[in-house]
């Protein structure tokens, strides 16, 4: 006995942590098990990784701007070159939201990560060797497949928080958006008029870069094992980050809740009858979000255009610019002409989205997904509709500052929302797809916003989109404190383990 009992005394000093082992083969669900987990450094871990790859997300997006008019200048470029140059971007996002959202529903979170990493990694970094613009639109078409999958890592990191504080949780990844936008805007103001478009760009798969190297610490969900029959493993990694956090975890070998392996999914199965309303609504409200904060950042830089730079002559037709525009002669003495950029209101804008962010992490796990959504949404068309009627300086700048803060509020609260209303087994496919939606309207929103249409008229058609995401909005389940479940077509919710053995059953 004596001998049985030092054994356990040695088994117990081997853990290699604090995590202590109470109530042998205690049965717990999926759900009772993360909770024993809690938040704590696993989750900051996450965040941090998952944060980089989101700001490289932001970063790529932010940076089109800088480089497309720098490379249209350097490189004398016409206006659908350039253009061509952005849409690679977006036509590239589209085919990974098509396919790299369901790989990570079929294979896991973390692998699909690492490839998305990889894939803006090496065609950022070969963007800056590019000696054409077919060549650079291959390139940056190619980190376009890339970004279009990075909604796994928000994705992983909503299946491995408890519920309590997920909202405030996921927000705070958005401020790795708002990070990455204000840290381009930073770059290109201190170096792009030295060191040229190559080295900002280059700059931008920086973060990615990093976040590729690091994915090596970064567990695979365990909500997705579970789903996938894996419980052993789902076990594994949810002790493994009990001992991260500090946390005691029981001894179980399976949960209670245990189901069989769910059969792999595709794109349709977001239309199947208990989730085509959902699917629906997000579409409807996704795009109206692309093509609103899109088209806010425009409408902003259209607002505060200054007037072109005059005595000057363009290099790429030799035609000289004075205050009357430009004619074919001028005066020989005139400096070349300098492609210059409002840094310091790009900056001021961004720094509107820090606010937005923070308004919506105080409120979202307050009063819930909905009412944070289509309020935000609702001041977002308030906001712009007086941009277009008002003409006092101090005004423009004011709502401008808070149609941005708005929008990027608003599409927070969406992105939170939006993984919840999904099971686990289409999560990364439903919330990859919604993305992509999303492109489409922000592809439309120049076409619009910087167009010959009066400010009035641009002003009014975004306010029409804000209040169509508004009533989507309202329209949606509220997730606000519930677990990571289905929606049954009535509305009631269900644990995934028992909704899909249900089904399994039917």
């Amino acid at each position: 006995m004596a001998d049985d009992e030092e054994d356990e005394v040695r088994l117990l000093s081997a853990e290699d942590s604090k995590t202590l082992i109470s109530n042998p083969q205690e049965e717990l669900s999926f759900e009772d098990a993360l909770g024993k987990v809690g938040n704590g450094w696993m989750q900051v871990r996450i965040l941090l990784i998952c944060g980089l790859g989101f700001m490289a997300d932001a970063m790529e997006i932010m940076v089109l701007s800088f480089m497309s008019a720098s490379v249209g200048f350097e490189w004398c470029l016409e206006k659908w070159q350039e253009s061509a140059i952005a849409s690679a971007v977006f036509a590239g996002e589209l085919l990974g939201c098509l396919f790299l959202g369901t790989l990570a529903d079929r294979i896991g979170r973390r692998s699909v990560f690492f490839v998305c990493c990889v894939l803006m990694s090496i065609f950022g970094i070969a963007t800056t060797f590019a000696q054409n613009v077919t060549m650079l639109i291959i390139f940056r078409f190619g980190v376009g497949i890339g970004v279009g999958g990075l909604v796994i890592p928000f994705d992983l990191l909503a299946e491995f928080t408890g519920k309590a504080d997920r909202g405030k949780i996921l927000i705070c990844i958005e401020m790795f958006w708002t990070l990455g936008t204000m840290l381009v805007s930073g770059l290109a103001w201190l170096t792009l008029s030295s060191l040229g478009w190559r080295f900002l760009v280059g700059m931008c798969a920086v973060p990615v870069t990093l976040a590729a190297v690091t994915v090596r610490w970064l567990p695979e969900s365990p909500r997705w094992l579970f789903v996938k029959g894996r419980d052993k493993d789902a076990i594994e990694v949810l002790e493994y980050a009990a001992r991260v956090n500090s946390k005691s975890f029981p001894s179980i070998d399976s949960f209670s809740d245990h189901h069989a392996r769910t059969e792999n999914t595709n794109i349709w199965d977001l239309f199947r009858p208990d989730l085509r309303w959902t699917t629906s609504l997000l579409w409807i409200i996704w795009t109206s979000f692309g093509f609103g904060y899109y088209g806010v950042v425009l409408l902003i830089g259209r607002v505060f255009s200054g007037t072109e730079q005059d005595n000057c002559y363009h290099p790429c037709s030799n035609l000289y610019q004075n205050e009357t525009g430009l004619i074919p002669e001028g005066n020989s003495s005139a400096v070349e002409c300098k492609l210059t950029h409002d840094h310091v209101g790009i900056m001021v804008s961004s720094s509107a989205e820090i606010f937005g962010v923070l308004v919506t992490a105080g409120i979202i796990d307050r009063i819930g997904r909905k009412l944070t959504q289509s309020g935000l949404y609702g001041l977002g068309a308030l906001f712009v509709i007086i941009i277009g009627f008002t003409r006092e300086q101090v005004a423009l700048e004011t709502m401008g500052f808070f149609a941005r803060a708005a929008a990027m509020g608003a599409s927070s609260a969406t992105w939170v929302a939006t993984p919840e209303l999904y099971p686990t087994e289409l999560r990364g496919t439903g919330h990859a797809m919604a993305n992509g939606i999303a492109r489409v309207g922000a592809f439309i929103a120049p076409f619009i916003v910087v167009s010959e249409l009066s400010l009035g008229t641009v002003t009014a058609v975004l306010c029409g989109v804000n209040m169509l995401a508004v009533v989507a909005a309202m329209l949606l389940r509220e997730t606000k404190g519930d677990a990571l479940d289905i929606a049954k077509p009535d509305g009631q919710v269900t644990s995934v383990g028992i909704e899909l053995d249900t089904v399994d059953e039917e």
